[in-house]
Order: C-alpha cells, then sequence, then structure tokens
C-alpha cells in the first residue's frame, strides 16, 4: 500500500513537472484570474455561484483537478494559438454548471463558440463533464478537448 501512494506520488510530480516547463505557476495564478474575473463580469448576480463552481474539483483517479485550473490552462493554450476570449456566460441549474465561451480568432477574425455542461455529484464532491459542444472548425478536436475538460 505504501509502495503503490509512493509511486502515485512521483507519478505525480512527474506530471506536475512536465507542466511547469509548459506554464509557471505564476502565469497559471494570472490566466486564472483572468478567466475567473471575466466569467464574473459577463455574469453579474452569480458571483457567489461562479466562485463555488470555480472551486469544484473534476476527478481523474484518486486525484482531481480544479476547474478554474482547467480554464487557466484553456485559456493560455488559448492565447498562444492567437485566440481571445470574448464572452463567457455562466447558467447554473440544479446539479448542472454550464459555460458558453465566445472566442475570437485574431489572426482572422472568425468567432468560435465552446459549450460545455458540469454535473455537480455531491455523493462523490465533484464535478463531471455531462455535455461539450465546438463549433464546426473545431470538430476534429472535439475528443482530445472532451478529455481535457472531463475526468474519468
Amino acid at each position: 500500500m505504501f509502495i503503490r501512494k509512493t509511486v502515485f506520488i512521483i507519478f505525480i510530480i512527474f506530471i506536475a513537472l512536465s507542466l511547469s516547463a509548459e506554464i509557471k505557476e505564476k502565469e497559471l495564478n494570472h490566466y486564472r484570474e483572468r478567466f475567473i474575473s471575466k466569467i464574473k463580469r459577463d455574469n453579474p448576480g452569480m458571483h457567489s455561484a461562479i466562485g463555488r463552481c470555480m472551486d469544484g474539483i473534476v476527478r481523474q483517479g484518486s486525484a482531481g483537478t480544479r476547474i478554474s485550473d482547467k480554464f487557466a490552462l484553456f485559456l493560455y493554450d488559448s492565447s498562444r494559438n492567437r485566440l481571445s476570449l470574448e464572452r463567457v456566460r455562466f447558467f447554473k441549474q440544479g446539479s448542472i454548471d454550464a459555460f458558453m465561451i465566445v472566442m475570437k480568432d485574431l489572426s482572422d477574425g472568425q468567432l468560435y463558440n465552446l459549450y460545455m455542461e458540469y454535473f455537480w455529484s455531491g455523493k462523490n464532491k465533484s464535478y463531471t463533464l455531462k455535455d461539450i459542444y465546438f463549433s464546426m472548425v473545431f470538430r476534429e478536436k472535439m475528443d482530445s478537448v472532451r478529455d481535457f475538460f472531463g475526468g474519468d
């Protein structure tokens, strides 16, 4: 049991180190704050529901990632690919938290939409990606983005 936990911890450290080669904690914090600020600005009156959702965890095995970190990494990658965050709409209905994200390609001005629904499981105290939709342009990337925002 101890050996398994040790191997798991080493594995997590290895993944964290490989990600840190791409993005530093300071940059991650910057993109997280930028995303949360934008979503709150675009959705007045929803600040507490947004805060709870952003602090939520998407499980990946026995570990997990905060939703706000997933969006920070998404925003980081988008900015590297010359996509600008234009608008983020947040909807909450019962156990479902939904996002409608509009991105703009800075090279040609084209707009792209990303729609996602997360389901909150009080039993597991975590979120599960329930549904995701992209503009047709992103169809070929659907599986990789679903894997990124999802978990188990």
